[in-house]
């Protein structure tokens, strides 16, 4: 008999839960679905997108977190009903609200000052919320949050307006502004402001500096004060990040083929001869092929094999009068190879 009893409660409490998911209940059905007792039938009925609101704002008072969550719409929602969510008293529920494909500016400005650090850091995760666009003024709330952790994932959000890009820039923890110099690889983001990337680019700890160099979405002046950077490894990495689809303009390229540090200069030259190679003009590559240097010369001659850079003959003849005669006739061989290829 209690087997029996057993599996009939079970059996009712599975058609119930069917029924609460079903589009096309009444209203009269609907409401008396809110009175059940099970809390797995609340929930599949505050997730029916086809409920009356009221019926859906009488869930919102529903005792159970699970239920009061499944309230929540990824895309269209009644705004005064979010905003509730973001005020609920639990932490999931505002965890869930925080975590939303979409939010109108009202609850996200209040879940950036909920008191719970969880719940701020759930509104900055980026994970399949690619169209996730975070407020101006939420953004700005989130600049000066007292946690550490939550000022990095900000710096590394994608669309942060220029107002905020400064606040982090000067922010006190050196992490904060690493993270926001390395910038982000979102399709759709945004390239900090010049202001941002020339404050930065003087920044004192040398970190901060490495971090910008690996932005791919550097100004020319910002390109500029790191390719005369004190410190090589930050005028190295700037080069050696750089490629065809980021290339350095040709004042920098300019000024590293003249680099100090021969390592620098060597990857400049492995930059402009090799595989793919970003465009250069003709007083750059002159610099490189009269280096001082042999292994500079040398980086050249290896990259030759792959003819992925055009030479004028007044570039081809000077990097032929630094080599001795065996080496210039394989060099001049290779030259003519690649020109009856082309």
């Amino acid at each position: 008999l209690y087997s029996s009893a057993a599996s009939d409660v079970y059996k009712r409490q599975a058609l119930l839960e069917a029924l609460a998911s079903n589009a096309t209940l009444t209203c009269s059905v609907q409401q008396v679905l809110v009175g059940v007792k099970s809390p797995k039938v609340r929930a599949r009925l505050a997730a029916n997108e086809a409920v009356n609101i009221d019926i859906l704002r009488q869930l919102l008072h529903a005792p159970e977190a699970d239920v009061r969550a499944a309230l929540l719409r990824d895309w269209w929602m009644d705004s005064s009903m979010e905003l509730e969510l973001a005020q609920d008293k639990d932490v999931s529920v505002r965890c869930a609200v925080a975590s939303k494909a979409r939010l109108c500016k009202s609850a996200q400005v209040t879940l950036a000052q909920d008191r719970d650090e969880t719940v701020r850091s759930c509104l900055l995760q980026l994970d399949n919320r690619e169209l996730f666009i975070l407020h101006r003024l939420a953004q700005e709330i989130l600049a000066h949050d007292s946690e550490q952790f939550i000022r990095e994932q900000l710096a590394a959000y994608p669309n942060l307006t220029p107002s905020v890009q400064l606040i982090l820039a000067k922010d006190e923890e050196v992490s904060v502004r690493e993270a926001l110099a390395r910038g982000h690889d979102a399709w759709r983001g945004e390239a900090l402001c010049e202001e941002a990337q020339l404050y930065l680019s003087r920044d004192e700890y040398s970190s901060v500096r490495l971090a910008l160099a690996e932005n791919s979405r550097l100004s020319h002046a910002a390109q500029m004060l790191l390719a005369q950077d004190a410190l090589a490894s930050v005028r190295l990495k700037l080069v050696e990040v750089s490629s065809y689809q980021r290339k350095l303009s040709p004042d920098a390229q300019n000024l590293l083929s003249r680099d100090q540090d021969s390592k620098v200069r060597q990857a400049l030259a492995i930059q402009l001869f090799g595989v793919l190679v970003q465009p250069s003009e003709e007083d750059v590559q002159l610099a490189l092929v009269s280096d001082p240097d042999p292994e500079v010369r040398l980086a050249i001659l290896g990259c030759l094999r792959y003819g992925g850079t055009r030479m004028t003959d007044a570039v081809k003849a000077r990097l032929l009068e630094t080599l001795d005669s065996d080496t210039r006739q394989t060099v001049e061989e290779m030259f003519e190879s690649c020109e009856e290829d082309n």
